[in-house]
């Protein structure tokens, strides 16, 4: 835990946009921010970038999953770029990237996004962390928008800025992540996540059941 990290009861009131790599990420990164910024009135949409086809559960299974988990987050907005996954992007293929996702900042225009760190350990998250950061910051130049873009947990512990209670909302995140069924079978990934959880929640000295934690990436600390 980082001794300059904020700690919110509540996340800022913004306009909202989630870029999640896949179907469940939206939960597992910031379910808990989604429903808060819902429960206070503020406009969320989640972007899910690739289409989750891998696998036996396929791409339809997925995608309906991810439409029951936004339920029990509040109703944020749902967009599917449909992207095929499990690839390393080019460098044509990444530039069209940025190019679709600050064309959507400037259609939408988000006062905060959410999106993985650069240093999560699975290659599609990188590659959209990578992409958000780079269409933000584009976004931002031509648009002189006051956009902020935080950076979550996915797979992988980052050195947090921001931890956010999330225990009033415990449960709908718990029933969204519930939801993507197809993706815990083996009970790993559900226990991964109540794991970070908990250990976020330990930053709030007990008064916290759960929370979830936050790198400022854009705009960087003076």
């Amino acid at each position: 835990m980082s001794a300059r990290a904020t700690l919110w009861d509540f996340p800022p009131a913004a306009r909202v946009l989630v870029v999640a790599p896949h179907p469940d990420d939206e939960v597992l990164a910031c379910g808990g921010a989604i429903a808060l910024h819902r429960l206070q009135g503020d406009e969320v949409l989640v972007l899910v970038v690739f289409d989750g086809a891998l696998g036996a559960s396929g791409a339809e299974r997925r995608e309906a999953e991810c439409r029951a988990a936004a339920r029990e987050l509040l109703e944020p907005r749902l967009e599917f770029w449909r992207l095929p996954e499990g690839h390393a992007p080019s460098d044509h293929d990444h530039e069209h990237a940025v190019r679709r996702l600050a064309a959507s900042l400037a259609e939408y225009g988000p006062d905060l996004v959410y999106a993985p760190w650069e240093g999560d350990d699975h290659p599609d998250h990188r590659a959209v962390a990578r992409v958000a950061r780079e269409a933000v910051a584009r976004h931002v130049e031509r648009s002189r928008a006051d956009c902020t873009l935080l950076g979550c947990e996915v797979w992988t512990d980052l050195q947090p800025d921001f931890v956010l209670d999330t225990s009033a909302v415990h449960e709908h995140k718990a029933r969204a992540l519930a939801c993507h069924a197809s993706q815990l079978e083996d009970g790993a990934l559900e226990a991964s996540c109540r794991a970070r959880m908990e250990r976020r929640a330990r930053a709030f000295g007990g008064r916290a059941l759960s929370a979830e934690a936050f790198a400022r990436i854009l705009p960087e600390r003076a």
